[in-house]
């Protein structure tokens, strides 16, 4: 079967145009953090992230909380992490997962996340493990940079992050995000 090329055309005109007028659907992203909140199934409570997030306005969110490390994080931490994306009115699950496998996974994923909040807690980290205490973020501007991953498709996500210490579950939180065109500059 031949298909006329002036189908082709218009087909491809059509997408073209499509592109131009309401931007493309994916590509290199920020994420920005809009709320966060607790599971309902904490575990054991020995990872407690305070789900206080505040808006500082221009797409900027600062974390002024405090937050609990009960085991280490180190070879035998894991975070099971479902990221959800929003569609036909609610959340489909596992619109792709990842384990991280332990700290020195978590440390090539988000570097600058782990130190830009240890460091704002007055216990700068340089590598794994991290020991367990508590501590309490002061005015740091929640940036969320994943390594590793240069396209995705833009939207609102919801990322659900299960802590794990030697198989047991000992936090859970939930992330809710939009992805959306990286800035320029």
């Amino acid at each position: 079967m031949v298909i006329p090329v002036s189908l082709l055309m218009c087909i491809l005109g059509t997408a073209i145009i499509w592109v131009d007028s309401f931007g493309p659907s994916a590509g290199p992203f920020d994420i920005e953090l809009k709320q966060m909140e607790q599971c309902e199934d904490q575990g054991t409570k020995q990872m407690v992230l305070t789900p206080k997030i505040n808006n500082a306005g221009q797409g900027k969110y600062i974390y002024n909380s405090p937050f609990w490390i009960g085991v280490p994080v180190d070879e035998h931490f894991k975070v099971y992490v479902d990221v959800q994306q929003w569609g036909n009115g609610g959340y489909r699950p596992r619109a792709f997962e990842y384990t991280v496998k332990n700290c020195e996974d978590a440390w090539k994923l988000l570097p600058d996340l782990i130190q830009g909040v240890m460091k704002s807690a007055g216990h700068p980290v340089e590598k794994c493990p991290i020991q367990p205490g508590n501590f309490t973020a002061n005015n740091w501007e929640v940036e969320v940079e994943v390594k590793n991953i240069p396209t995705m498709i833009y939207g609102k996500y919801r990322a659900i992050l299960t802590f794990l210490h030697k198989k047991v579950k000992v936090g859970c939180n939930i992330f809710y995000a939009e992805v959306v065109p990286k800035k320029l500059g």
